[in-house]
């Protein structure tokens, strides 16, 4: 089969294509769940898989070299152990890695039966390759928002592959008022955005509309450091005791994760201001989400795509083509922070 390896060559990390045998299920079952082998139609890419590339959090994903990137993908299940009561051969499956973003990018993929679901039967394989990771974020960030009929959103990062799933779940949960940060003003307008600030030109906090009339959530899909302190200390955000919350789906706009400090410097102030705005109401309900995807939660995305309350949302450039250059170009744009929904690399036909 053949497969995109991330690898050494000269002292610089490269990417080239080449074959290697067909996995098969012995020897492979491992976790939770069963193994089964899947003929890759689609692999979507996510902010882990360039992450992971650029090296910026080795402490926790550092593959060694050569290996496989990619892991959220579409495809058919070739095959499953006899007593699987999920799925069979002939199924097509969207399915995840978690949190280990290796061995997606292939012609055929070793996936766990509890990391996949049904794919949706009213979009394409590109589209439904979306689903197993992305969205899933969107969804938890929307949960642990604990979202009401009603409530006045801001959602900053609207167009990325979080964002752009923000959207749509905010607005299906009957939200007044859903506002969001982003250049891609048609984009977020379409999937439901009632007013869209450009963020190169203004600060959405600095409008005087939003101090009249604070916003009950604000969900942060970018990371920018100052957003939570502007969003309480101008009035634009409701303070805890008026049912205010901040969630954040990232951490920072630049993780940089090399050793246990870096760890503790980045994560232990957010948890600490989770344990202190459940105290001093004064301030905004603030959580941070870390998602990891389920299969449960995967099933729920399909659940969502199936009923039409939910549409995958692809990059304009995706699908790319599966060569090194197509591949290359993928990880370049995702790596750019600038993709407009998700992007998505077409295995096979």
């Amino acid at each position: 089969m053949q497969r995109p390896r991330w690898q050494h060559r000269r002292g610089e990390v490269v990417l080239s294509m080449s074959d290697a045998p067909k996995p098969s299920l012995e020897g492979v079952q491992k976790g939770k769940g069963k193994a089964m082998i899947v003929k890759v139609e689609a692999c979507s890419l996510s902010r882990g898989d360039s992450i992971m590339l650029e090296g910026s959090c080795d402490l926790m994903l550092n593959p060694k070299l050569p290996f496989v990137p990619g892991m959220d993908i579409c495809g058919v299940v070739e095959e499953v152990a006899e007593n699987s009561e999920a799925f069979k051969v002939g199924d097509r499956v969207v399915a995840t890695n978690g949190m280990t973003p290796t061995g997606g990018l292939a012609e055929y993929a070793v996936v766990q039966t509890n990391n996949a679901a049904k794919a949706p039967a009213n979009v394409t394989p590109v589209q439904a390759a979306v689903l197993p990771n992305s969205p899933i974020a969107g969804l938890h960030a929307a949960k642990a928002a604990k979202l009401k009929e009603g409530d006045r959103v801001m959602v900053l990062g609207g167009s990325g592959g979080v964002g752009s799933a923000l959207l749509q779940l905010v607005k299906d949960a009957k939200a007044s008022f859903l506002a969001t940060t982003s250049t891609a003003e048609a984009l977020c307008l379409s999937l439901g955005a009632d007013v869209v600030v450009n963020y190169r030109e203004t600060n959405w906090y600095e409008d005087e509309r939003y101090k009249a009339e604070p916003f009950d959530v604000v969900i942060d899909c970018v990371g920018w450091r100052d957003e939570w302190k502007e969003a309480y200390r101008r009035g634009v955000l409701k303070s805890g005791w008026n049912g205010g919350r901040y969630i954040s789906v990232a951490s920072t706009d630049d993780p940089q994760i090399h050793s246990v400090w870096q760890v503790t410097k980045m994560f232990v102030p957010q948890l600490w201001r989770s344990g202190w705005t459940l105290i001093n109401r004064l301030r905004p309900r603030y959580k941070l989400v870390i998602s990891e995807p389920t299969a449960q939660d995967i099933a729920d995305m399909v659940e969502l795509v199936t009923t039409g309350r939910f549409k995958p949302v692809l990059d304009p450039a995706s699908p790319f083509p599966f060569t090194a250059d197509g591949v290359k170009a993928a990880f370049k744009l995702q790596g750019s922070k600038h993709a407009h929904g998700k992007v998505v690399v077409t295995i096979a036909a």
